[in-house]
């Protein structure tokens, strides 16, 4: 979460200072609500996943599904990564929609 939160710190410091970003309003709005609908999306996965892996360890039920759960758990590392390319992803599509632009 540490991580998250800190690239969307720094993806909206980058869209307040580059200069072909901070001309257009439009543009600065519609990056930031794509940035933030991609944390709090992110952010309910895998406040999810923790919710479930407690309910895992509490309650110690059994299933296809409780396996997934404990071996999503256990890959934060996939879930990182999926992180890392959704938030640079965003910033792609923000380039080209650019292009299109001008």
């Amino acid at each position: 979460m540490c991580l998250l939160n800190s690239a969307n710190g720094v993806l909206m410091l980058s869209l307040y200072t580059y200069p072909s970003f901070s001309k257009d309003p439009i543009t600065i709005l519609y990056y930031s609500i794509v940035l933030t609908v991609i944390t709090i999306i992110l952010t309910i996965v895998i406040g999810i996943i923790q919710l479930l892996f407690l309910i895992l360890k509490t309650a110690e039920p059994t299933g296809k599904f409780w396996d997934g759960v404990a071996i999503a758990s256990e890959h934060w590392d996939v879930i990182g990564m999926f992180n890392a390319i959704s938030v640079n992803g965003s910033r792609f599509f923000f380039r080209l929609q650019e292009k299109m632009t001008d």
